[in-house]
């Protein structure tokens, strides 16, 4: 009996490790080089708006509209890359009165709910670590695209829209008493099946 117990134990586990190999949804690379965050801030009731790029993470996602509901994102963002087009006015918003690079380059969302809204609209819920803060946010995305590109590799892509509280985040203190607490944001992400 012992004999036999002993033969069907690797046997066991090796089922039990293709069951969760082919459980396994696959992962999908975000493209920094085609990934990017668009904001906008109200000062003085004008709109200052910048990007960020460079965004990297890992979406785990089925690739079939009845998969959205088990679907994870982690994306980083390198604050560095923020870009206004105006240089004195990056340098100041990298400084310690707002983002300060140095101390918190980065910012990293992580994904807490993803679910179909309607006509393949969905909403991705998860918090944003940025300046060192946890914040919850919520991104209104419009429904997947599928192309291809030269190389015939398959991308998925999706343009989202939300907010972000920089007084949540202590971004800008005493400095900023003009800006609007909260910016909007448009992230666009272009991935390929990793």
């Amino acid at each position: 009996m012992k004999h036999a117990q002993l033969f069907a134990l690797p046997l066991i586990t090796s089922v039990c490790f293709s069951l969760a190999a082919g459980a396994e949804e696959p992962v999908w690379k975000i493209q920094p080089d085609t990934s990017n965050i668009k904001w906008k801030i109200s000062n003085l009731g004008l709109n200052t708006s910048g990007t960020f790029s460079n965004i990297t993470g890992d979406v785990i996602y089925s690739g079939a509209a009845e998969g959205l509901s088990s679907a994870h994102v982690i994306a980083k963002v390198p604050v560095v890359s923020l870009n206004t087009k105006n240089d004195m006015r990056d340098k100041h918003l990298k400084s310690k009165d707002f983002f300060n690079v140095k101390e918190f380059p980065l910012a990293e969302f992580r994904s807490t709910e993803v679910k179909e809204t309607k006509n393949g609209h969905f909403q991705i819920v998860g918090t944003l670590l940025l300046h060192g803060v946890n914040q919850s946010v919520t991104l209104e995305a419009d429904p997947l695209k599928t192309t291809k590109d030269k190389a015939g590799k398959q991308h998925l892509s999706t343009t989202a829209i939300g907010k972000v509280n920089r007084k949540t985040a202590g971004i800008g203190g005493f400095t900023a008493a003009t800006m609007s607490a909260e910016a909007k944001i448009e992230v666009t992400i272009d991935m390929i099946k990793g």
